[in-house]
């Protein structure tokens, strides 16, 4: 009884060592090690694009070519967040108080300024992570740059 109890202190002393988490993998997926918070506002922002801007910038966010901009390493996207924002309230293209459209693309896109500044938060933090490898943004930052506007 005496050498079982032994031998079981041993392992359990041998498995409390030092030893750190292994390291994500290249198999592992970025989105794994995301805080929960921003987890869930990519997936909440997956959804809106998958409803208001696939169908311009594709679901790989390549665009069309000489329509709709690509997402993909896009500066707009992983540039100054406040400018990304404005753009999406706003749209480009379109009537006032729409940005005039310019460049190679100059299709119309829609505002969408019905949506909540959690959603807005959610879509553009969905769209940063996938396509530009960009920080979050939040309901905070949307909220400044609406009342900006208004």
């Amino acid at each position: 009884m005496r050498l079982t109890i032994c031998f079981a202190v041993t392992l359990l002393i041998a498995g409390c060592g030092d030893e750190k988490p292994a390291e994500p993998t290249h198999q592992d997926s970025q989105k794994s090690v995301m805080p929960d918070a921003t987890a869930v506002s990519v997936t909440n922002g997956q959804a809106i694009y998958v409803q208001s801007c696939l169908l311009c910038h594709q679901h790989d966010g390549g665009g069309v070519p000489d329509m709709q901009p690509p997402l993909v390493d896009s500066a707009i996207a992983g540039g100054d967040a406040d400018v990304l924002i404005d753009l999406v309230l706003r749209g480009i293209g379109g009537k006032p108080p729409s940005l005039p459209a310019s460049g190679k693309y100059a299709m119309v896109m829609p505002g969408v300024p019905q949506l909540t500044d959690q959603q807005i938060a959610d879509l553009l933090t969905y769209i940063r992570q996938e396509y530009v490898q960009a920080g979050p943004i939040s309901p905070v930052e949307v909220a400044a740059v609406r009342a900006k506007l208004e």
